[in-house]
């Protein structure tokens, strides 16, 4: 039982290795697009992850800005009712739910923090404001231009109406964002720059289905967990030092110099798979909720196999009588007929194996037989008996 428990133990801890390794190192296959000196790219070369320079040129291409709002169906499309966010300069989506957003609602201007509301061409109608408002080209905001209600956006601006937050989730912390999940299309995602206008500092987003993702110089913790479909090796690497460990286990118990010389190199052996699997869990990162379960059976395995291994030897056990008896007796026998110790046998009996089993009574017996009518013959077989003894006890060990 005390086997089991530590063998229990020392699997825990190795698992728990394995989680650690693995929970925050992305899938290899990533790639990462970013800034040059960013945090990301610091990231990217930390875990060996393929990086593709974004230009600061570059850079309005993939910049998003993310906004949420309460709305509701109307005739023709969507109407905004309120703006969840902290944004002065609020940028209205043109869909919503794939809907054409058409009208605002005066609800949504109760958001203090709004200064400017720019309009894309969808819109319809937008309840009167004292808001500054910027439209984008259509026979709607012509009419507030001429009313003297709005400006029109020239060509320069480069404005993304796309901006209603339908693909990552989020949450707010300390008046920033970390983006906890993304909803990417084709194995490509954009972390945006800002979400409702809190600055996005933080991601902590598993990569199973991302490939290229997209990360701006805002952010400064990263937690990409792993979740590759590359598990085998970690698996593989996993059993196989669990199996050695549990040998070890075995038989680090026994004095024998080749069987302690033997437990030395499993031991030795054991630690080198251990961080050979730690290093395929940061270069070949694997699904950790799949190696566990896997390795849970394999420890259940292992344990039934002990057990019955355990159950093998009793029959062993049973045999072993009162450790040390036969040799004190052979001694005793031994100081009454050879005074003089001149067959050189006390040495002999004194380091043989002092565990005796029912399988060499009979030698025992004829050892005894032999002492007491000791003689040069008779001191010659005791010899050759008692180094038939002893093999078989070992033997009975092994």
């Amino acid at each position: 039982m005390k086997k089991i428990v530590i063998s229990f133990i020392g699997f825990i801890v190795f698992i728990g290795s394995v989680l650690l390794i693995n929970y925050n190192t992305p899938n290899i296959d990533l790639k990462i697009y970013a800034t040059k000196d960013s945090f990301a790219n610091n990231y990217a070369n930390k875990y060996h992850l393929e990086f593709e320079e974004v230009a600061e040129s570059e850079k309005n291409n993939y910049f998003i800005s993310l906004e949420n709002f309460e709305y509701k169906q109307v005739d023709g499309g969507i109407e905004l009712n309120k703006y969840l966010g902290i944004s002065n300069y609020l940028i209205i989506p043109n869909k919503i739910d794939g809907q054409n957003v058409i009208s605002i609602n005066k609800k949504l201007y109760e958001n203090k923090n709004i200064k400017t509301i720019v309009l894309p061409s969808s819109i319809t109608n937008i309840d009167d404001t004292t808001l500054k408002i910027e439209c984008a080209n259509s026979e709607y905001c012509e009419s507030l231009v001429n009313d003297n209600k709005a400006t029109m956006l020239n060509d320069s601006n480069e404005i993304d109406f796309n901006n209603y937050n339908n693909i990552v989730e989020y949450n707010i912390i300390d008046n920033k964002a970390e983006v906890v999940k993304s909803f990417n299309i084709d194995g490509a995602t954009i972390i945006p720059k800002t979400i409702n206008g809190y600055e996005v500092n933080k991601i902590n987003i598993d990569t199973e289905n991302i490939k290229k993702v997209y990360i701006p110089d805002s952010v400064s913790v990263i937690n990409m967990k792993n979740v590759s479909n590359s598990f085998i090796y970690t698996i593989i690497g996993l059993v196989i030092a669990y199996v050695l460990y549990l040998i070890t286990v075995l038989n680090v118990s026994t004095k024998d110099l080749n069987n302690m010389t033997k437990n030395t190199i499993i031991y030795i052996i054991s630690i080198i798979y251990i961080l050979f699997v730690g290093y395929l869990s940061i270069n070949y990162n694997s699904s950790y909720y799949i190696v566990l379960i896997i390795s849970s059976l394999c420890y259940i395995f292992l344990s039934l196999v002990l057990k019955i291994y355990k159950k093998q030897n009793i029959g062993y056990e049973e045999k072993i009588s009162n450790s040390g008896s036969f040799i004190k007796e052979c001694l005793i026998i031994l100081e009454k007929t050879d005074r003089d110790n001149k067959y050189n046998l006390k040495d002999k009996l004194k380091y043989s194996d002092p565990i005796s089993i029912n399988d060499v009574e009979e030698i025992e017996n004829e050892i005894k037989s032999c002492l007491n009518k000791l003689n040069e013959d008779s001191a010659k077989k005791i010899e050759d008996l008692i180094k038939e003894r002893n093999t078989i006890i070992k033997n009975m060990k092994n």
